[in-house]
């Protein structure tokens, strides 16, 4: 399977032609992960000191951080040490955002930045209270409490390892082959759940159609034990001091270990993308010939 694209990147942020800008994004609306082996995220020696799974509280997996806001949470350091790591979480974000609006400008006027994340914690050994939160199992990104409304989900990573240990990942099958294998086994919700679901907070907003469908593709694929083991799959390694980025709810994807990586989410309308019909919304939609944007 040829799934990922590589590009010779190297600065913060970089400058890109107009060629290779229309190749980052055609690539990535075709399914593709974008990888950057030149790109570094440089750590201070005084970050990387601090470096320890010990940082993140115990029933956290990550450190977050809003830009927006200027907040981070789950962080379970001292206070001669937090402001360290907020400004080497919030410098990140600020870098990765200016990078990927330079190389997708045509996305630039309407990305959302989303979360940031900073994930000190090896994932490979780590207890998961359910499968469906299970992140070592193949699976096409949907959140249970953060519908999207359809909107694209494009994450981008860097592995800062100090260790020189790479982030192992796995890539699955194309989205449009689990979606023709998943789909016709979700259910319709039940009537008036959805809204009960906003009104009692379960979710932050209303969850269309789509990201019912979308989320039972999430838990089913991962709860299908034959499905891991015989669809087909490839193992890519991420190596330190690289970065990469993908439509994650559109590239079949499983982490199988690693630890100190950091992750920036962006949201993107689907008319903003240049070819909408790509996208898991519109190919839903067709496969199941109705509107699931209600």
């Amino acid at each position: 399977m040829k799934r990922i694209k590589t590009f010779p990147f190297s600065s913060w942020p970089s400058s890109t032609t107009t060629d290779e800008a229309k190749d980052c994004m055609q690539s990535l609306e075709n399914g593709m992960l974008l990888s950057f082996p030149s790109l570094n995220f440089q750590i201070t020696p005084e970050e990387q000191a601090l470096f320890s799974s010990n940082l993140v509280k115990s029933n956290r997996k990550n450190i977050s951080f809003d830009l927006t806001t200027d907040k981070m949470k789950g962080c379970e350091a001292s206070q001669d040490i937090e402001p360290i790591i907020h400004k080497m979480i919030q410098r990140f974000a600020g870098l990765s955002v200016e990078f990927v609006e330079n190389i997708l400008p045509h996305y630039k006027e309407h990305l959302i930045t989303g979360r940031t994340s900073f994930r000190p914690v090896e994932i490979k050994g780590r207890e998961n209270p359910s499968y469906k939160k299970n992140d070592t199992l193949l699976h096409l990104d949907s959140f249970p409490s953060r519908p999207t409304k359809g909107k694209r989900l494009l994450r981008f990573f860097a592995n800062v390892n100090p260790f020189e240990i790479p982030r192992i990942w796995k890539l699955g099958e194309p989205s449009k082959q689990v979606m023709k294998k998943f789909l016709p086994k979700v259910k319709s919700p039940i009537l008036g759940s959805r809204s009960l679901m906003n009104r009692f907070g379960i979710t932050k907003s209303y969850r269309i159609l789509y990201d019912h469908y979308m989320l039972h593709i999430h838990d089913k694929m991962k709860q299908d034990t034959d499905y891991q083991k015989n669809a087909a799959q490839e193992i890519v390694e991420f190596a330190p001091h690289t970065c990469w980025m993908a439509f994650t709810d559109q590239v079949s994807h499983a982490v199988l270990s690693g630890q100190y990586v950091f992750e920036q989410s962006f949201y993107l309308p689907i008319d903003a993308q240049e070819s909408p019909e790509k996208s898991p919304l519109v190919y839903m939609e067709k496969l199941l010939q109705k509107n699931l944007r209600t």
